[in-house]
């Protein structure tokens, strides 16, 4: 197992090439991204700092954001 901070790059393109599949999810505690295709999934990161990073990208390229 690598204690590598994991690469934002990776996710590009949830904020930009594939920005129109994802949505964000309100939640008590800030945001979820959840892919929208025929099977629904949400994107769960284990890394604090890289999902907040993520989210921030995402709401500021204007990605959907809905209230469960």
């Amino acid at each position: 197992m690598s204690d590598a901070t994991p690469d934002l790059a990776d996710y590009a393109d949830l904020w930009t090439t594939d920005r129109d599949h994802w949505q964000l999810e309100r939640t008590a505690t800030g945001y979820l991204p959840l892919n929208k295709g025929p099977n629904p999934y949400y994107l769960l990161t284990c890394h604090e700092e890289l999902a907040e990073q993520i989210v921030a990208r995402m709401l500021a390229a204007g990605v959907e954001v809905v209230d469960p």
